[in-house]
């Protein structure tokens, strides 16, 4: 078999196949700021080993996903064995990068600053990275935020993947067919939002903690416990220097011009929950309002974070029992 290694963001994967047209086809699938490589040995191997004419013969499937010698998936289509591969490839770069720390999140530039929104799949962080690039925000990713040691984040412009429909378009969809683009620059994060879609949900968020902040960002981070000591002191960097909220969501047009007004508000600082109330009250569209991709701000609407939901602000470090203050 013949095959080729690729480096991205410091991990190095190798890709084989029996046929120089699966091989080719493999390069159209390596994740961001891959390029190829001529030496350094690899972490782990990849291989797609195709059968008959790219038909089925003797009731076995065409095409053979292996990672090393364990077999992943076997398809008679090799878009689905490519897209397979591809899901794969972005998790072994995440899982082997160094020094770079991934955290499962979406990821937006604003104004200088970062939103990251992280999550697991199937809780609607494309969807809102989505509307936020639609809103003028520059697209980072809508599957890892990656950081470096200093906290600040960097761009993993994978193509997005809508599993719902947005704006008319599901499946995979680049910035530009949103009427954005993508940012290249690393940034501070302004910004981190803990949030899950939900159509019953009113958009009622909390300011979290640090340490709360802190707790969210390592659930999603990839390889935690073996980075532990790593990981924490990144995503305590990150936390110490942004404002978190969290709480469910409602559909992405009831929310996005809040989140644009909180990163546009500066970072941390002791007047949260007053930035919190003015951005909903100043942002957050009405029942009656309609707003769409690219159509700039909707009228200001009444709703506000009312009175049973006052926001309670904890400080604390790594290790220490929080102090709660309302």
């Amino acid at each position: 078999m013949k095959g080729f290694v690729f480096e991205s963001y410091g991990a190095r994967v190798g890709l084989k196949s029996n046929t120089n047209s699966i091989l080719e086809a493999m390069k159209d699938r390596l994740p961001p700021a891959s390029k190829l490589i001529d030496s350094g040995a690899p972490t782990c191997f990849f291989s797609i080993i195709a059968g008959d004419a790219g038909g089925e013969r003797n009731g076995k499937c065409a095409y053979q996903l292996y990672r090393r010698r364990r077999l992943l998936r076997q398809t008679g289509s090799l878009d689905g064995a490519l897209d397979e591969l591809e899901s794969r490839l972005h998790f072994a770069v995440a899982l082997e990068s160094s020094p770079g720390l991934f955290v499962h999140a979406g990821v937006v530039g604003w104004n200088h600053g970062a939103i990251v929104i992280p999550g697991c799949s199937g809780s609607g962080k494309s969807t809102l990275v989505a509307a936020l690039v639609s809103a003028g925000a520059d697209y980072y990713s809508d599957e890892y935020a990656v950081f470096d040691q200093a906290g600040y984040v960097h761009a993993y412009p994978k193509p997005l993947f809508l599993r719902e429909p947005y704006d008319g378009r599901s499946g995979k969809c680049s910035p530009a067919e949103l009427g954005g683009r993508s940012g290249t620059n690393p940034m501070p994060v302004k910004l981190v939002v803990a949030t899950r879609y939900d159509e019953t949900a009113h958009w009622q968020p909390r300011i979290l903690s640090p340490g709360q902040a802190v707790l969210r960002l390592l659930e999603n981070t990839v390889r935690a416990r073996k980075r532990a000591q790593c990981a924490i002191e990144i995503v305590a960097r990150v936390a110490a220097g942004s404002l978190a909220i969290g709480g469910d969501r409602p559909s992405w047009d009831q929310v996005v011009p809040s989140l644009l007004a909180l990163c546009g508000r500066g970072s941390r600082g002791v007047n949260n929950e007053r930035r919190l109330r003015s951005a909903q009250h100043s942002f957050a569209p009405s029942r009656s309002a309609a707003w769409s991709p690219g159509a700039g701000q909707p009228q200001s609407g009444s709703r506000n974070l009312g009175a049973d939901n006052t926001t309670k602000e904890s400080t604390c470090h790594i290790g220490q029992q929080c102090r709660t203050t309302t």
